[in-house]
Order: structure tokens, then C-alpha cells, then sequence
């Protein structure tokens, strides 16, 4: 994983506010496959954090790397007017990928979910599935993308939100109307989704990986802004959230590295960078605990207010 200076090759509208973004990186390509996702900066200093945009596909061969992104707000604005012969910052490749140990993969896509399932499809391919045991759920809001190229090398099923294309519901809808079976669920796309692929996980016994949707700022897991709930207890479960009431700027740090001066320190630079009083919401932390002690020295040495709040 490194921050490289990317040369643009070519960026198409696919359909209206999904762009097919293509841009040479030799050596993050090479060290990348299917289920990882990059950081794309943006030009505009005043945006600190880089967009997290998962890998929808890979050209080995010429060192390229293909992104398929939605317009969600001012960052991929700006990105969905770059052209050919620009550079872009990316760092990459983040995340850890899928388990590919299976005969009978299903793939579930919903909305901007779709992209990275196009890269893992290849990758099955290539690794000796046919096209008839690989099979590929993709659900869209009105208006498909990327299908042709799914349906080259896999058996695709359509759902869309509205009935415009497909079947009318989710991608579960579709593998019940289409009886679609497999050993192993592979799935990305917004929550409510992943929740449901988990339910059938559960009810019909296959197995299931889930790529969830979860704002980032660092994207190594450093800062652990994108920490999710789950059954397991670790290091992350519990956690000391700063809040910025006026910006919504949090960070978040584990409870066993709240040294003062390692907490001061990275505040220095979090008020350097926002310019505005940070409050400390140690809420996660019993009552009690010495280490809200720590953490009140912290936030006097800094100015901070020092507050148990629930956000």
C-alpha cells in the first residue's frame, strides 16, 4: 500500500452520475485484486479526507486501474471531470479481499455495490469456473450498467428498485423469482442489502462474505472511523469518539492508546487542520474508569472541553 500520482487514461458517463474512470498505476495494480478498494484525493486542499472507491476492475498487463463511481457529493464531482492526460492522487490497494475457495460462487450486487463484483467475477473465471456455475445477482435503482460486460463471462440476473429493468425488488427477490444456488455468497452494497444477503445466509445454510458500506477518513484502519459492530469482542470494540458539534468532525482512538501526550498530540494537529474547539465524547469508557482521568489531562492540556455526551 502507497500513495501514487496517477495519469488518467480515459473516463466515461455510464449512465447519469456513474462514471467508468480509468487511470494508469503500474505498481498499485500489481499488488491489487478483487474486493480491495483505494483513496482518491482530491485536488482541493480544503478537502482533507480522500474518497474510498472500490476496485471494479483491473488490466494487469498495461498497469491499469478501472474505478466506477456514483456522484455522491463534492469530491466525485470534482473527480467525474477529469480527462485524459490528468493526474490524480490515489493510495492503494486498502482492504483485504475475499476468500475464493468455492465451486459455485454467487455474486450479489446492489447499486454502487456493482462495480467491485465485475473484478471478483474475472478473477473466478480465471481461477476455472464456468460460466454456468458462476452466478451474479446485480440490483439497480432504474437504469443498468456495466451488464454486458458481466454477462461475457457469468450468468446474470437482473432486480432494479422500480421494475425498469429486471424484476421489480432487491437481490434477494432475485435469487428467490430465479432460484439462483451456490456454495458461497460473495456481496457488496448498502446495509440494508447486506443485512437482508445475511438473513438468507443464515436461512438457506451458503455461506456468505459481505464487503459493507462504511464512511472512511484514513482507510488503513489507523484512525478507526469505520469501526462496525459486530459479535466479536477486540481492540476496537471499544473506543473514545472526539466530536466537533458544529462540523460533525470525529476521530476516534482505542481506549489502550489514550497516553495524554499521544492524545494531545494528534488534537494539535486535528485543531490545526479544522480550526475549531474539538469536545471529547468518552461515552464508550465505564464511568470510573482511570482511563477518563487520562483523557480529562489530555483535553485540559489542550483546551479541549472535556464532556460525556452520548452523539
Amino acid at each position: 500500500m502507497d500513495k501514487y500520482k496517477c495519469l488518467v487514461v480515459d473516463q466515461e458517463m455510464l449512465i447519469d452520475d456513474i462514471y467508468s474512470l480509468w487511470v494508469e498505476a503500474p505498481e498499485l495494480v500489481s499488488a491489487a485484486h478483487s474486493g480491495q478498494f483505494v483513496s482518491v484525493y482530491s485536488a482541493d486542499k480544503s478537502r482533507l479526507l480522500p474518497r474510498p472507491i472500490s476496485i471494479c476492475d483491473l488490466d494487469k498487463e498495461k498497469g491499469r486501474l478501472r474505478l466506477v463511481y456514483r456522484i455522491a457529493g463534492a469530491g466525485t464531482l470534482e473527480f467525474s471531470s477529469l480527462k485524459a492526460g490528468d493526474s490524480v492522487d490515489i493510495l492503494g490497494p486498502l482492504g483485504n479481499g475475499y476468500d475464493m475457495n468455492c465451486e459455485k460462487p454467487v455474486l450479489l450486487g446492489g447499486g454502487i455495490g456493482i462495480p467491485p463484483m465485475l473484478r471478483l467475477a474475472r478473477e473466478l473465471r480465471d481461477k476455472g469456473i464456468s460460466k454456468e456455475n458462476l452466478s451474479v445477482v446485480l440490483g439497480y435503482r432504474d437504469a443498468a450498467f456495466l451488464l454486458e460486460e458481466f454477462q461475457e463471462i457469468a450468468t446474470v440476473y437482473i432486480t432494479s428498485d422500480n421494475g425498469a429493468v429486471g424484476i421489480k425488488g432487491n437481490v434477494i427477490d432475485g435469487i428467490k423469482e430465479y432460484n439462483v444456488t451456490g456454495d458461497m455468497v460473495f456481496s457488496c452494497g448498502p446495509t440494508p442489502m447486506l443485512r437482508a444477503v445475511k438473513a438468507f445466509s443464515e436461512e438457506s445454510g451458503i455461506r456468505a462474505q459481505l464487503s459493507l458500506e462504511e464512511k472512511m477518513a484514513c482507510g488503513v484502519g489507523a484512525c478507526l472511523a469505520c469501526v462496525c459492530e459486530s459479535t466479536e469482542v477486540d481492540d476496537h470494540s471499544k473506543v473514545v469518539i472526539a466530536y466537533d458539534e458544529r462540523y460533525r468532525y470525529h476521530m476516534i482512538f482505542p481506549d489502550n492508546n489514550l497516553d495524554p501526550d499521544y492524545v494531545s498530540d494528534v488534537y494539535q494537529m486535528a485543531e490545526n487542520s479544522v480550526g475549531n474547539d474539538l469536545i471529547f465524547h468518552p461515552e464508550l469508557i465505564p464511568e470510573g474508569d482511570e482511563q477518563h482521568e487520562r483523557i480529562r489531562r489530555a483535553c485540559e492540556k489542550l483546551g479541549i472541553e472535556y464532556a460525556r455526551k452520548e452523539i
